[in-house]
């Protein structure tokens, strides 16, 4: 794959930039990976999401505080599990 990604597929280009700098944790005994991605092209708020997304699903969250990477996990999880 080119640096500019998938051509048919406009949004691969994204995904290894917002993984760049992933967390992990486990929740309930399920392994999560929690990153930042900003999605300008998806999200009419131009707002950044903060993804948890593990083997069987995925989660955003839109409102989480700037020093998420400083939460415990268990603060963490409970972000992921508002609503």
């Amino acid at each position: 794959m080119t640096s500019m990604g998938n051509p048919s597929d406009p949004f691969s280009s994204y995904l290894p930039q917002a993984r760049d700098r992933p967390r992990t944790l486990v929740i309930h005994g399920e392994h999560w990976t929690v990153y930042e991605r900003a999605d300008p092209m998806l999200d009419r708020r131009a707002s950044s999401s903060l993804i948890f997304e593990s083997d069987g699903a995925v989660r955003r969250v839109r409102n989480y505080p700037a020093n998420w990477r400083e939460l415990s996990d268990e603060e963490l999880g409970a972000l992921r599990d508002e609503r």
